[in-house]
């Protein structure tokens, strides 16, 4: 969701809350024409249930222009498996006029501690994703497949000056 896609809005309103372990967003917003934007309703509503230190969470996003819609519905988790070991992880489909290539998720394994952290990630958008998703969202460019990784880890020196060795490296592939 891009709030910035809602340009001269004529009326609008936003529910948050969060009871026990569920957190809950609402916007809906009407929007007149600006700018060769269309007059358009937006729709965004987001839950999300905490498990510990881990969470699922639902992504609604929409965008009606003469009662069409377009934007994305997703599925995302934050979880921990250990003190150590997590996992970030995201699935989106959006809609509109483009019916192929709508998908999008990315998968992200990382291990993480005081003095080290690695991940690797993998991101995939579909060729005409972004058709769909940018009636309320951002999507630079689509027709993207990336394995993204990183490697951190700091050595702890007690002697002399040296406090501190730190090795930091990310890698990035496209295509």
């Amino acid at each position: 969701f891009y709030s910035r896609r809602i340009s001269d809005i004529r009326g609008g309103a936003k529910v948050m809350g969060k009871h026990g372990p569920w957190t809950f967003a609402l916007l809906g917003a009407d929007a007149e024409e600006m700018n060769g934007r269309p007059e358009a309703t937006f729709g965004v509503a987001r839950v999300q249930r905490d498990i510990g230190r881990s969470a699922l969470g639902m992504t609604w996003a929409d965008r009606r222009v003469d009662g069409i819609g377009d934007g994305s519905a997703s599925l995302d988790a934050t979880l921990f498996f250990s003190p150590t070991l997590g996992f970030t992880g995201q699935l989106v489909r959006s809609y509109g006029p483009e019916e192929t290539g709508v998908w999008a998720f990315f998968l992200r394994p990382s291990y993480d501690s005081p003095t080290g952290h690695f991940h690797v990630r993998y991101t995939h958008l579909g060729e005409s994703f972004a058709d769909n998703a940018n009636g309320i969202g951002f999507i630079q460019d689509d027709n993207r497949r990336e394995v993204d990784s990183a490697l951190e880890k700091t050595f702890w020196v007690s002697s002399g000056f040296l406090e501190r060795l730190r090795y930091g490296s990310n890698y990035n592939w496209y295509w």
